[in-house]
């Protein structure tokens, strides 16, 4: 594969060429993603990628941490856009809204997922495209553990939440 740089460039000409027209047999798809961390360097890689199989992809990234702003204001950038697919890739601290030292409490479990609902249900209200969200890494077990551990409990737990979400919401 070629390296970032290349990839860079490719981008940087095909921000160049206006009409997806002009690109004989391409598709036209329109990609967001959303994340909690910075992602910005993944636009080239989509754009080449996809044209690699003959889709000509307009890719919105928006700044960092505001994926929550962009799903739940119908006025956003992101609805403005209006993404036929919109991938959203969280560490799942970023929801995690924590009062009380490291151990994951059973109310942030429940906040957690009441937050992730609300995320979908206002993508859902206010966009005709596809949500995406990746699988959350969340570490199941920590190495030399000797006892059971709060946290590892909790993030299990917060798991298999998780799972039961993605089967409510797909299709």
């Amino acid at each position: 594969r070629p390296s970032y740089p290349t990839f860079q460039k490719i981008g940087q000409r095909l921000l160049e060429i206006r009409d997806p027209a002009s690109i004989a047999g391409s598709r036209r798809l329109r990609l967001s993603v959303l994340s909690s961390f910075n992602i910005d360097p993944i636009k080239a890689y989509l754009e080449v990628g996809c044209l690699e199989r003959n889709i000509w992809a307009d890719v919105f990234i928006p700044g960092y941490k505001q994926f929550a702003q962009m799903l739940l204001s119908g006025e956003s950038a992101l609805y403005a856009f209006k993404p036929d697919v919109c991938f959203m890739h969280l560490n799942v601290e970023a929801l995690i809204a924590r009062r009380r030292g490291l151990s994951l409490q059973v109310e942030d479990i429940f906040s957690t997922l009441q937050t992730l609902r609300s995320l979908i249900a206002a993508f859902r209200q206010h966009s005709t495209g596809d949500l995406v969200i990746s699988n959350f890494v969340i570490p199941s077990r920590f190495p030399f553990s000797a006892k059971p551990n709060p946290i590892v409990q909790g993030y299990a737990s917060l798991n298999d939440q998780l799972k039961t979400l993605a089967q409510e919401f797909s299709g």
